[in-house]
């Protein structure tokens, strides 16, 4: 016979504790990102006090005390509340508040608020973002509080009761049905419940937006936005050529030496360009930030978007500031040239009212016999391969940036270089503005999109020669500092599979809506018309609700043998029952186990069947949990018979 297992016990209170602390922690872990640094040390400060006071029983600052120093402070708090900005400071109250109820001596009313504060903290981090981390939260609180409650109603009954892991591991399987059993059903009803396009909870969202690129750049201000690795777009599309990769965002034409600015409206009229080359379909997922650009391939041809529109710079734009992530298609045409018979020459020459002779010489250096094609490349090559310096550090923020980079410092990131070549094109006669976007980005082979991030906020120029504008990127190293392809180190690797998770997520489940429900009903409606229709034409979308109605009948399937499921003693002496059934002996319920072995005629199966019997009770009677093993030693005595 094996060894008996150790039983281990613990009291309820510590149990309890143990559950409710780590519900606590989850709830901070969901919303640490979007407080202030100073709201996340208080509570980590004060949960390390509580979980001493906890442990040693002692509980030094009174109640009242706590009672009235919280509601000073969140008086205080909700002060702070704005227009644009009602969730955080909400958010930051609730986390003081679930640590200073962590801080008290807990009763069950405590308990009991502190699993409401977890979960309105939780649903305050939803008003900020639905990513993955939120799900991740979400279904580890789902888990956490049904089994702290169930605790907590034996809790209520004997505070000092105390449970074995046998307890514990029945406790625990019984809690968890409750999850179980409403994940998939929730996931049922999420499918099929009608969705709106204009949630009534809007107004409490806190704008995510991130700085980008705005009607005016001053030199200086992309190197803040290419120290920034958040992600700025994803775009579902085919693998392009690496030095095709320009997401084109903004014109600039304007410059009053130290800062470009757009026209103040622009012409929506674009019907006189023409370009040559490969088209590629895009879908973007653009992420929250300060403007209302919408970015796509150089050069854009069309953009599906509610009211969006693309000018005659080839810039396109929403009708208001991307508030949140959206989605949208564009149609592009790979090219580096695009055709414009007529511009306003004056426009693209406009330079600020200074003293440019420096500049001047530089340019006049330039071949000024040759076309103005050759004068452009010399000029590109001299900033990209002479004796400049791409950085990001050290800048030249001056009144006089461009003559700086030029004659003095030499050095500077990519709005330094397009902006002096513009500038010397210009002197030379030569039309310029400048375009800032996006260069490069890593191609997610698992999700099938480019992964486009602040880093790769660029600025290039365009210069109209022979009736064309001609892209000119004079940024040392441009058509390698942005790749977009490569074999990507571990750390790369390990990013982009989590990128495509976050992808697929936002994808299928934050863009859900309304019209991906008619397409699913519509998908499943002429598939039951038709015997011959061609599934793999449905959209991906449509399987989610064959796919959460199948999860709901087989959870409800396995919950229901789980519940109908007896207990191994029960199995393994019905088997016993079986087994002497078949040889002729049938037990009355009056007869114990023993007596019904000893009445076996047959002395070799009584035996053995005693056998059986001894091992069996030498189990049963010692209030010991039977093991695997045990089961496995049993079925042998049983399978000897």
């Amino acid at each position: 016979m094996t060894s008996l297992r150790k039983v281990y016990s613990v009291g309820i209170v510590a149990a309890l504790n143990v559950l409710t602390y780590a519900a606590g922690l989850v709830a901070f872990i969901s919303v640490v990102r979007y407080v202030g640094t100073v709201f996340s040390l208080a509570f980590a400060a004060i949960f390390i006090f509580a979980i001493f006071f906890d442990y040693y029983r002692r509980y030094a600052i009174p109640r009242i005390v706590l009672n009235a120093l919280l509601v000073f402070f969140i008086a205080l708090n909700f002060l702070r509340i704005t227009r644009d900005d009602i969730a955080t400071p909400v958010v930051e109250a609730l986390l003081i508040l679930i640590a200073v109820k962590f801080l008290e001596e807990k009763k069950a009313r405590d308990y009991l608020q502190i699993y409401a504060i977890a979960t309105l903290l939780l649903t305050g981090s939803a008003l900020m973002t639905l990513d993955l981390q939120f799900l991740l939260n979400l279904v580890i609180l789902s888990f956490l509080l049904p089994l702290c409650i169930v605790l907590l109603t034996f809790y209520s009954e004997d505070s000092q009761m105390t449970l074995t892991n046998t307890d514990l591991s029945h406790i625990v399987s019984k809690a968890l049905l409750i999850p179980l059993i409403s994940v998939p059903v929730t996931a049922l009803m999420f499918v099929v419940l009608p969705r709106s396009d204009y949630p009534l909870l809007n107004f409490l969202n806190r704008s995510g937006a991130m700085a980008g690129f705005s009607d005016k750049v001053k030199l200086g201000d992309v190197s803040i936005i290419q120290e920034n690795s958040a992600v700025a777009l994803r775009v579902e599309t085919q693998k392009v050529d690496d030095v095709m990769l320009y997401w084109r965002g903004i014109v600039l034409d304007y410059f009053d030496g130290s800062s470009w600015a757009g026209p103040k409206k622009r012409r929506v009229d674009n019907k006189h360009m023409s370009f040559s080359g490969k088209r590629v379909m895009q879908t973007a997922y653009l992420e929250p930030y300060e403007n209302k650009y919408l970015f796509a391939l150089d050069k854009p041809l069309s953009v599906d978007y509610k009211g969006a529109e693309i000018s005659g710079d080839l810039t396109a734009t929403a009708m208001r500031d991307i508030d949140r992530r959206i989605k949208y298609t564009a149609v592009s045409v790979l090219s580096n040239v695009a055709l414009q018979e007529k511009i306003d020459t004056a426009q693209y020459l406009q330079l600020p009212h200074r003293d440019f002779s420096r500049i001047a010489e530089i340019v006049r250096g330039f071949t000024p016999g040759e076309g103005d094609i050759s004068r452009a490349e010399a000029m590109l090559h001299y900033l990209r391969d002479g004796q400049f310096a791409y950085s990001l550090k050290g800048l030249p923020v001056t009144d006089r940036p461009v003559e700086d980079f030029l004659l003095k410092y030499k050095y500077g990131n990519c709005e330094y270089f397009a902006s002096s070549l513009a500038v010397m094109l210009r002197i030379a006669g030569i039309p310029a503005r400048l375009v800032a976007g996006y260069r490069g980005g890593v191609y997610n082979n698992l999700g099938g999109y480019y992964l486009v991030t602040q880093n790769n906020a660029h600025v290039w120029v365009e210069a109209y020669i022979g009736n064309a504008w001609i892209r000119m990127d004079p940024t040392p190293g441009s058509s390698g500092a942005f790749p977009g392809g490569g074999s990507p180190g571990f750390l790369l690797q390990a990013r982009l599979l989590f990128d495509a998770l976050n992808y697929y997520w936002n994808a299928m489940v934050i863009g859900f809506d309304l019209n991906k429900q008619i397409s699913i009903l519509a998908g499943f409606r002429n598939a039951i018309r038709g015997p011959g229709i061609d599934m793999s034409g449905l959209k991906r979308y449509s399987y989610i609700a064959a796919f959460s109605l199948i999860a709901v009948i087989a959870t409800g399937v396995a919950l229901y043998f789980y519940v109908r499921r007896k207990p191994p003693d029960k199995q393994i002496v019905e088997r016993f029952m079986k087994i002497m059934e078949k040889k002729g002996y049938m037990r009355s319920r009056s007869r114990g186990l023993r007596e019904f072995a000893e009445g076996v005629v047959d002395p070799e199966l009584r035996e053995k069947a005693l056998i059986f019997v001894d091992g069996f009770e030498g189990l049963y009677y010692r209030d010991r949990e039977i093991t695997g093993s045990d089961l496995a030693r049993l079925r042998q005595l049983i399978d000897e018979l």
